[in-house]
């Protein structure tokens, strides 16, 4: 059960932001970028292995499509390369490109189509794990009627698990991110359907700031909570994740994370294409540290010379410790 994950988003789940959230929590669940299954399909074997980067037990690899063979092939191909289970169908992205390709939000008004999807990669890949992640409805929905009515039809269909974005999608909105904001939040909906619907396993998503929240909607009977912008806005939160939502024995310290992380960019050499992916799961641990100012401006200037990230990134700890020990 996954008490605790990062969602997928686009320009920040890569592979570099999961390693570093897997250095920072070994139980959190991780979601990569959406992948559709035409990318999958047609991408070259490297260029799909950089997209889809380290995984464990606990990656899911999100893939978006509405063609049950084409969506199905993509499974076989990601499995077959990546010895990936864990999957999930993107049907809450409300982005104009996605309802061009008929995948995302749009998909909530056609279930008998998400139905053919899922029941085709069944019948194609024996003991997978297959997730769905919606909306609670979109445009003029009443929200809590269509997440149930789309629910109860994938669901019969052997889906088991549902993250519930806890906001429906207006299709009308041409910026994605006022999707994020403008539909108002009902988690109440997602707990009562978790309540509801005790067979099935319902995570909450949308606009959860910390792990004392985390909790306490696991309390109230959801399975499990994923987090989204604020796992890189803060990422310092799940140094505690482990101990505080896991119950394990683990602490960690951001010096500590980020020594980890330096090791594994040491061991694996970033190119000139890759380095502000590498750079960016580090730009925002670092708040509240003294002259994080400092730290990132050492980063920024490594750009010049990607292949030494791993000293570049001693050199902006040094110049931290340095700076602190000037104001004391």
């Amino acid at each position: 059960m996954d008490k605790l994950s990062v969602a997928p988003m686009m320009k920040f789940s890569h592979k570099y932001f999961r390693v570093f959230h897997r250095i920072l929590s070994s139980e959190a669940t991780l979601y990569t970028e959406m992948l559709t299954a035409n990318e999958v399909l047609h991408l070259r074997e490297d260029v799909l292995a950089d997209r889809i980067g380290v995984v464990d037990e606990r990656t899911v690899v999100q893939l978006a499509g509405s063609d049950p063979e084409k969506v199905s092939s993509a499974v076989g191909k990601v499995r077959m390369l990546f010895n990936v289970q864990n999957f999930n169908l993107n049907v809450g992205c409300p982005s104009t490109h996605a309802q061009a390709g008929k995948f995302g939000a749009v998909l909530m008004k056609d279930s008998q189509t998400v139905c053919a999807v899922v029941k085709r990669v069944f019948e194609c890949h024996a003991g997978i794990d297959l997730s769905i992640k919606c909306r609670l409805g979109v445009d003029e929905d009443d929200e809590k009627a269509a997440v149930y009515r789309f629910v109860d039809a994938v669901a019969k269909c052997g889906v088991r698990k549902f993250i519930v974005h806890a906001r429906k999608a207006l299709l009308k909105f041409k910026k994605t991110k006022l999707n994020r904001s403008v539909p108002p939040l009902r988690k109440d909906i997602a707990v009562e359907l978790a309540r509801d619907r005790e067979d099935l396993e319902i995570v909450v998503n949308g606009g959860v700031g910390d792990l004392l929240e985390v909790k306490e909607l696991l309390s109230k009977g959801v399975h499990g909570v994923m987090i989204g912008r604020k796992a890189f806005s803060d990422a310092g939160l799940f140094l505690e994740a482990d101990r505080e939502v896991f119950g394990k024995d683990r602490r960690l310290t951001k010096e500590e994370a980020i020594e980890q992380y330096r090791q594994f960019l040491k061991e694996n050499p970033v190119t000139k294409n890759n380095y502000l992916r590498a750079i960016h799961p580090l730009k925002q641990i670092v708040s509240g540290m003294c002259s994080a100012g400092a730290f990132r401006r050492v980063l920024a200037e490594g750009e010049r010379h990607p292949e030494e990230l791993a000293s570049t990134i001693e050199k902006a700890c040094s110049s931290l410790g340095q700076t602190k020990r000037q104001k004391t």
